[in-house]
């Protein structure tokens, strides 16, 4: 039989889960893996996600994507030492290398609080070619230091 008051509370939970996934908070710290076709490690950073607004050829509300550590990375396969651009739109989280347009070097996910795997995919006007797959967890927030015994 159809009850609608537990019908609202399982549709209220379904509603708050949703919209408590995407976890790239401003400022957390995510370790970041592109692989290629082999999955082989190609490049690999951590990274931080900013407020800040930048320019970037494709539409939408892209915000620039700090890259606080390359720890391997090969330019030609996906650049990370230059400009990385990201936005999170409707659960989708996409990053983007801002040193190309057209093609354009893309990572592209649904967003998760945990681990998130994703496709990268070099894409240009009118087609696109997969090129990879990409990973990235959160990296744990630092704990302070206690304070010193007196």
């Amino acid at each position: 039989m159809y009850k609608p008051f537990n019908l609202s509370i399982a549709a209220v939970a379904l509603l708050l889960s949703v919209a408590a996934a995407p976890a790239q908070e401003l400022n957390s710290s995510w370790r970041l893996r592109v692989l290629d076709m082999d999955h082989q490690p190609k490049a690999q950073a951590t990274v931080q996600f900013s407020d800040e607004a930048v320019r970037f050829c494709m539409r939408g509300k892209w915000r620039r994507l700090i890259i606080d550590r390359v720890e391997g990375s090969e330019p030609a396969f996906f650049p990370l030492e230059q400009a990385v651009v990201y936005k999170l739109e409707h659960g989708v989280l996409n990053m983007a290398s801002a040193s190309r347009c057209n093609p354009y070097s893309l990572l592209s996910a649904v967003s998760a609080s945990e681990d998130i795997h994703g496709s990268y995919q070099v894409v240009s006007t009118g087609r696109s070619s997969k090129r990879g797959l990409f990973s990235m967890n959160p990296l744990p927030v630092p704990r302070p230091a206690a304070p010193a015994p007196p």
